[in-house]
């Protein structure tokens, strides 16, 4: 049987990666490490969205039974949702996880933002004067790290207060 990536393990090597490069100043890697943050952040999101959507689903069925009933009548096919919501671009994501109620439109407005800047920075990285400047990466880096620990409590209030579940299968990565 193979092992999947638990999302909250992923996280945690992560940051402490990115703490490693933050502390010990490795200026070289502070580009791999924004690279490697904006691809978690748009990652933890997409997560968060098929789990809530998932969670959803099945207190949908839950509550339109409203009565003792067969686990059958309870199937959702949870690989179709969370494939749904891998397949979401960053953008889409963002919105999702808003009407969702997952984060708030602040946290949106400033998701969107640091997508923009994502989208700027690796996109048209030929055109970037300042992947030079160190200053300037490590606040970028500092940034992206920011967003994520943004991103942390949503995680947690969703995994361990709403769902209170938290198997292999639920923290499974997309």
């Amino acid at each position: 049987m193979i092992s999947m990536a638990n999302i909250i393990d992923t996280v945690n090597q992560i940051g402490s990666e990115v703490s490693d490069v933050l502390e010990n100043n490795k200026t070289s890697l502070y580009f791999q490490e924004i690279s490697l943050l904006c691809s978690l952040t748009e990652n933890l999101l997409k997560y968060l969205v098929a789990t809530k959507d998932c969670w959803d689903a099945v207190c949908n069925r839950v509550d339109k039974t409203k009565r003792k009933c067969k686990d059958t009548d309870l199937d959702v096919d949870f690989r179709l949702i969370r494939k749904l919501s891998k397949d979401l671009d960053f953008y889409s994501a963002i919105n999702r996880a808003c009407s969702l109620g997952l984060i708030s439109n602040d946290l949106k407005i400033k998701l969107h933002k640091f997508r923009k800047d994502r989208n700027d920075l690796l996109h048209e990285l030929y055109l970037f004067v300042k992947r030079n400047d160190t200053v300037y990466m490590r606040n970028r880096l500092l940034e992206c790290e920011s967003i994520v620990m943004e991103l942390v409590p949503v995680f947690e209030n969703l995994i361990f207060e709403e769902i209170g579940v938290d198997t292999p299968e639920v923290l499974e990565t997309l």
